[in-house]
C-alpha cells in the first residue's frame, strides 16, 4: 500500500509538462504591485533582510532584464521553466534555461558590457544621495554616531525620500548605460529528447531540491564572488534555492544535480559549481 506522502507527490502535477513533482515550494502571489513585477523572487521577499532585500531586488532586475529573461516568480509561465543562474566572481552570468524539449544558454557577448555605471548621469544632489545610500543603506538603521548621524538625521529631514527604496532604485537605474552597438549576450539552443529531460528533472526531484531552504549555507569559505541559483517555475508553484559555490558541496546532490545541468548545456569545462 502506498504512503500518504507518496500518494501526495502523485498528485502534485504539473499538467502542462507531465512531470511529478514533490511537495514543497512556494505559491505565486496573488496580488502584486506593479512595482512588484521588477522583484525577481517575489514569493521568497520576506526570507531577506531589508538590506538584503534590496540588493536582491536590484542584482534580478539588473540582470535579468539586460538578459531578456522573464521574471519566473510572478505567474506560472506556458511551460515549465528550470533555471540555472551562474554569477561569476568579476561580474557577468551565465544564465541556463532547461525547458521541456530544449535547453537555452546565455552569456555575456565577447569583450562587450551588458551594462555599465556612470554616475556622472546624476546631478551633484542625486550623487551625493547615492553615495550616502550605498554606504549606509537603510539610513533608518544605521549604527552611526556623533557627527556623522547627525549630519545623516539632516539630510534625511530634508530629503524624506531616502528612506524609500524606490528612490535608492531611481539612483542606480539613472546610472545605467547600456552597450547598444554590440549584441549583449550570446544565447545558444540544444534540443534534446524527453528521456533526457526527464532524466534531469527527476535528479533535481530527487536531490531534496523542492524541500530546501532558500539559502544553503556553505561549510567552508566559498569561492569568492562565485554563486549559483536554482529557480522552478511550474503551474502550481515557484521555488529558488541560492548557493555559494563551496568544496564540501560535491557531495550535496543539489549542487551534483545543478552541476548536471550545467553538463547538458555543454558548459562543463567553464562551469564547476564546487
Amino acid at each position: 500500500m502506498r504512503s500518504a506522502f507518496a500518494i501526495s507527490i502523485l498528485f502534485t502535477l504539473s499538467c502542462n509538462s507531465g512531470i511529478d513533482y514533490p511537495e514543497g515550494g512556494y505559491d505565486y502571489v496573488k496580488d502584486y504591485k506593479d512595482e512588484d513585477t521588477n522583484f525577481y523572487f517575489l514569493p521568497v521577499r520576506d526570507s531577506f533582510s531589508r538590506t538584503d532585500s534590496f540588493y536582491v531586488f536590484w542584482d534580478g532586475y539588473n540582470t535579468y532584464k539586460h538578459y531578456d529573461e522573464p521574471n519566473l516568480s510572478l505567474k506560472a509561465e506556458t511551460e515549465d521553466i528550470i533555471r540555472l543562474t551562474y554569477n561569476w566572481a568579476f561580474g557577468g552570468s551565465t544564465i541556463i534555461s532547461l525547458k521541456k524539449n530544449s535547453i537555452i544558454t546565455k552569456q555575456p557577448y565577447p569583450e562587450s558590457y551588458i551594462h555599465y555605471a556612470n554616475e556622472d548621469l546624476l546631478n551633484p544632489t542625486e550623487f551625493e544621495h547615492l553615495s550616502l545610500l550605498e554606504k549606509h543603506y537603510p539610513l533608518d538603521n544605521n549604527k552611526l554616531s556623533g557627527r556623522k548621524k547627525r549630519y545623516l538625521d539632516s539630510q534625511i529631514m530634508v530629503y524624506p525620500q531616502l528612506l524609500d527604496p524606490r528612490y535608492y532604485f531611481s539612483l542606480r537605474k539613472k546610472t545605467i548605460v547600456i552597450d547598444s552597438v554590440k549584441p549583449r549576450y550570446l544565447v545558444r539552443k540544444i534540443s534534446f529528447s524527453q528521456k533526457k529531460y526527464k532524466k534531469i528533472i527527476s535528479q533535481i526531484n530527487k536531490s531534496g531540491y523542492w524541500s530546501l531552504p532558500v539559502h544553503i549555507e556553505c561549510n567552508a569559505s566559498p569561492m569568492d564572488g562565485f554563486g549559483y541559483f536554482l529557480e522552478s517555475n511550474t503551474k502550481n508553484k515557484y521555488h529558488i534555492v541560492i548557493s555559494g559555490c563551496c568544496d564540501t558541496q560535491k557531495n550535496l546532490p543539489f549542487a551534483k544535480a545543478c552541476q548536471e545541468l550545467v553538463k547538458l548545456a555543454g558548459l562543463s569545462d567553464e562551469i564547476n559549481l564546487y
